[in-house]
């Protein structure tokens, strides 16, 4: 008995030295190195004068914002998330993200009450994509 006690004791602690509360190495950031930042242009739009809250992160930098249908913002980076939801549960909400030089990225849109759009764009020497999506 003492022989079984003494093992799950010791398969007990080699368990809990494994553990760990924080990562052993930071985060990997992106390399943006040897890429110029890419102007993006953000227009939300849909029902007219309908009202939005939203967010907008850029190359890490967050911007809350709000505003009525339509708006347009403009950011330069090399990875954009941004993100409108709607305050109302009546009308529409759509996104659409184009580069300066006048490449659609994409766009969505969603009619659902109280419903949102998000998009999430990418530019790295290594990868490039762009992920929209309504919520």
């Amino acid at each position: 008995m003492r022989i079984i006690h003494t093992f799950v004791t010791a398969v007990t602690l080699l368990a809990l030295a494994g553990c760990r509360t924080a990562p052993s190495s930071p985060a990997s950031k992106h390399d943006f190195s040897g890429l110029p930042t890419t102007t993006f242009t953000v227009s939300v739009s849909g029902t007219a004068g309908l009202r939005f809250t939203g967010s907008m992160v850029a190359d890490g930098q967050a911007q809350e914002v709000s505003g009525t249908v339509p708006a347009q913002y403009e950011a330069a980076a090399h990875e954009l998330i941004c993100s409108f939801k709607k305050t109302d549960a009546e009308g529409s909400i759509a996104l659409a993200v184009s580069e300066q030089n006048g490449g659609v990225q994409g766009r969505c849109n969603t009619p659902e009450p109280f419903g949102g759009v998000r998009a999430e764009i990418l530019r790295t020497p290594s990868r490039q994509h762009a992920l929209f999506t309504t919520f």
